[in-house]
């Protein structure tokens, strides 16, 4: 029994850089999607500030996006280029390859770059947890 808790433990970071891999979509547009362009909210699920300049207005009701919340999105590259980077054995962030962009925007919205703790407890308790309940049972 207790070798088999040291390998479980020891499979850990695996199961979880599998099912964050596995889910890598769904868990990148819940920022890009939800956080951003559906809710215009950061990290904290504060409404991302300043809000947008009249002329940006103008242009985003041009291209029939929405004016009402920053979105942080324009041509959709920066939403598109977002990934899990992973940092040691199992902490791990959300990353974009548009990496001036991202570094542009979050110098200038904050935190806009990391999942709401409502989606952090939803990565954990409904993919993680459930995966690493299956891998123990094996």
């Amino acid at each position: 029994m207790v070798a088999k808790l040291q390998t479980f433990q020891k499979d850990i970071p695996l199961v979880v850089k599998r099912i964050l891999r596995e889910n890598e979509g769904i868990f990148v547009e819940m920022v890009s999607e939800d956080q951003l362009y559906e809710r215009g909210v950061d990290r904290n699920n504060n409404p991302i500030q300043p809000n947008y300049a009249p002329i940006t207005i103008s242009i985003k009701r041009t291209s029939g996006q929405p004016t009402d919340r920053v979105t942080t999105r324009d041509s959709g590259d920066f939403h598109n280029s977002f990934y899990i980077k992973f940092y040691g054995n199992i902490s791990f962030g959300l990353a974009a390859r548009e990496r001036s962009k991202a570094k542009a925007l979050t110098e200038k919205y904050g935190d806009i770059l990391d999942w709401t703790d409502e989606h952090l407890n939803d990565i954990i308790h409904n993919y993680i947890k459930p995966a690493l309940i299956r891998h123990l049972k094996r």
